[in-house]
């Protein structure tokens, strides 16, 4: 039986180790691979924003119709930028969550640790560290996963703060 217990905490050791500090990188390319199909995007529509141009609405220069144009090219300035930003404010969470997580963790186990005796209980012990070692894995996967998602979704986040363009520019889109 503990065996069993130690290579499931091996396991998860090499998770910890291995696969968790892999996680940000993985969410980074992903965010340049949407920045890129944003560009191909750009390519294919330039032609139709050039006739959108030629509208003889009277308002102006181009018109509603090339409106969404503009926002593209919005997109394909700012992005690069927002997603670097989105880069350093997501490892600034990581950090402030990670420090909160550690510190009420390690008050926790360290009390449980002063309960173990010489009897039964030690092997209980064991298994508690195997719980609490995929506990903190899937504690430590969702905060990696939310605060570096912001590499992608910080662009988003800004777009919307301008008048109609939010939901052109929105990271769902």
């Amino acid at each position: 039986f503990v065996g069993w217990i130690i290579s499931g905490i091996g396991v998860v050791g090499m998770f910890l180790a291995f696969v968790l500090p892999m996680v940000p990188t993985v969410t980074w390319v992903i965010g340049v691979t949407a920045f890129f199909l944003l560009v191909i995007e750009a390519v294919f529509a330039a032609p139709l924003w050039a006739i959108a141009h030629l509208s003889l609405e009277g308002k102006g220069m181009s018109g509603s119709q090339a409106r969404r144009g503009y926002v593209l090219v919005l997109a394909l300035i700012a992005t690069p930028m927002l997603m670097l930003f989105g880069l350093l404010i997501g490892m600034i969470i990581f950090r402030i969550a990670g420090v909160l997580i550690n510190g009420g963790l390690y008050y926790a186990l360290t009390s449980a640790q002063s309960l173990v005796g010489d009897s039964h209980v030690s092997l209980a012990w064991f298994v508690g560290v195997f719980v609490v070692m995929m506990f903190m894995s899937v504690v430590y996967l969702v905060i990696i996963e939310r605060s570096f998602s912001l590499i992608s979704e910080f662009p988003g986040r800004i777009f919307r703060w301008f008048d109609e363009i939010g939901s052109d520019l929105d990271s769902g889109t």
